[in-house]
């Protein structure tokens, strides 16, 4: 969990990259010029890449962890086409399974599972 302390509020630019970070939030955003914007949590986990055309959000994938900073789902949105969501079953630190489903403009899911013993989608 984040403290109070750390939450500040800036926006600095190295080498072309814009990076700010919100103290509401306590969020951090890098936006990197080539239509890509990277967005952290206060724990420094990558929780939001968002690519951006000329006119439209194209594509968003968003990353959820659990306590103790595994990644546990990963949500792949290509706006009014489809969301594939996949969730990561751990034996420790190993990824053990990943079953995904991906549902489609007209709502129905598909489903994909990957199997980590012999690398084969299923």
């Amino acid at each position: 969990q984040c403290s109070d302390s750390a939450a500040q509020t800036g926006a600095f630019l190295v080498l072309g990259v814009a990076y700010v970070h919100g103290a509401l939030d306590q969020q951090t955003t890098l936006t990197d010029g080539t239509g890509k914007i990277y967005t952290w949590d206060c724990e420094n986990r990558l929780i939001q890449v968002t690519l951006q055309n000329a006119t439209a959000t194209t594509e968003i994938v968003r990353y959820y962890y659990d306590g103790i900073s595994r990644c546990v789902k990963r949500e792949h949105i290509i706006p009014t086409k489809t969301t594939t969501t996949t969730t990561y079953l751990y034996d420790g630190w190993n990824v053990i399974h990943e079953p995904a489903t991906t549902v489609e403009n007209n709502n129905q899911p598909r489903r994909q599972l990957h199997n980590h013993h012999n690398n084969s989608l299923h």
